[in-house]
């Protein structure tokens, strides 16, 4: 094989384990989340439970789901179905379960003519319930009678993931009103339900007694030594698969770590970044210098919409300044739910230009930030003289710094001790 399709196929094999852009779905390559996976295994094996996964954008929520879906279809149990459906803007409760049926049928479609022939009838019926309801749009009932027809003849595994894209609180109190039915009947169903939130609260409005059926998994941040498992664990990974030696310095791993923020996002595009540049270049090592050379090149693969945004806030013709003011928000000191104030944002200010700085010196920026058409900040007033701010998608206070430390506009991680987050 030429020297180019070798190189190819290498590529190939580390996107394949560093992918941003796409959740983990291989169980082999889900790195750390041990207590978060325990809580999914032990919900999916009480029957009666369904599981609520809730936290930040870009923590893994998705690629837990997965991880549930991975679980139950290894089960030796033969006659079992699970099906993903991912929600969309403004969808309701009639779409998601119009949706799911299609699904259903392609999972089912793949399936030995065995299997297909004990659910065809059910399948039918179900085809009859939700595709045709007796009024315009379908209930919770409609659904569970659904559910419980196709239950009896398999275990389902349901994951309703992007829940919080759902057009209004009625869908999410019809999801209530059957999680409780599904639940106090103790059908062969389980729901996991995957979405952006800070609490339960904020995902599904439910019953009372409904949170007593809800295994609720929050998926904060990840810790630095969970990163580094991505890292370290990752690059040890593709040299298995590819038989190219490949091995990553200790403290490069731990700059990765550092500039992530929490998010195993970042890893994977910066370990892919880093790693991509290894292959070029021949390297049998990634070192420091190798993690800040591909900044650059990570940068441009970054989401779009958190590239457009940054790009949109920062520029302007009148004023330089607002790329520095917007570092010194990802530097400033946060409460324990993100929030900072403008005297915050001054205080590291401050620090990262050398000059004093106060409050009036960042204003303007601050209302900047926090309006149309980027709103690349939320602005809260918890009252007339306390007005406080946070990144309103958590992905850019890392992206932020990555683009900081590439820039050299704050000092580099690897003349830095220090790998805790700035």
């Amino acid at each position: 094989m030429s020297d180019f399709l070798v190189l190819q196929s290498n590529l190939a094999t580390l996107k394949a384990i560093f992918r941003p852009s796409s959740p983990t779905d291989d169980l082999a390559l889900f790195r750390g989340r041990k207590t978060q996976l325990r809580g999914v295994m032990s919900g999916l094996a009480e029957v009666g439970q369904h599981i609520l996964v809730y936290g930040e954008r870009g923590v893994g929520k998705t690629s837990l789901g997965y991880m549930a879906k991975a679980v139950f279809d290894a089960n030796p149990a033969v006659h079992r179905i699970s099906v993903r459906i991912q929600c969309a803007d403004g969808e309701t409760f009639t779409q998601i379960w119009q949706d799911f049926y299609l699904r259903l049928r392609a999972v089912v479609d793949t399936k030995q003519k065995a299997f297909r022939d004990l659910v065809s009838d059910a399948l039918d019926r179900v085809d009859e319930i939700l595709n045709y309801p007796n009024g315009d749009s379908l209930t919770a009932t409609d659904v569970d009678r659904a559910l419980t027809i196709l239950s009896a003849q398999v275990e389902l595994l349901i994951i309703v993931d992007e829940f919080d894209r759902l057009g209004a609180w009625d869908e999410s109190t019809a999801f209530g009103d059957l999680i409780k039915s599904l639940s106090d009947e103790r059908r062969q169903v389980t729901l996991v339900i995957v979405g952006v939130a800070d609490s339960i609260d904020g995902l599904i409005k439910a019953h009372a007694s409904t949170p007593r059926s809800l295994r609720q998994i929050l998926m904060p941040r990840m810790e630095p030594d969970e990163l580094l498992l991505i890292v370290t664990e990752g690059i040890a990974e593709f040299t298995r698969k590819s038989n190219y030696e490949l091995v990553i310095d200790a403290q490069a791993a731990r700059v990765i770590a550092k500039v992530a923020e929490g998010f195993p996002y970042y890893v994977h595009l910066l370990s892919g970044a880093a790693g991509t540049a290894a292959l070029y270049d021949n390297k049998h090592e990634i070192q420091v210098s190798d993690v800040f050379l591909s900044m650059a090149t990570a940068i441009e693969e970054a989401d779009y919409t958190i590239r457009s945004a940054y790009v949109g806030s920062t520029t302007a013709r009148v004023d330089a300044n607002l790329e520095s003011t917007l570092i010194a928000c990802a530097l400033a000191f946060k409460d324990e739910i993100g929030y900072f104030s403008s005297t915050d944002v001054a205080d590291a200010l401050t620090t990262l230009i050398g000059n004093k700085r106060s409050s009036r010196h960042v204003n303007s920026h601050l209302q900047k930030f926090s309006s149309p058409p980027h709103w690349i900040l939320d602005r809260k007033e918890f009252s007339t003289r306390n007005i406080r701010y946070r990144f309103h998608d958590p992905l850019m206070r890392p992206f932020v710094l990555l683009k900081a430390y590439e820039s050299g506009a704050i000092k580099g991680a690897e003349e830095d001790d220090d790998t805790s987050a700035p």
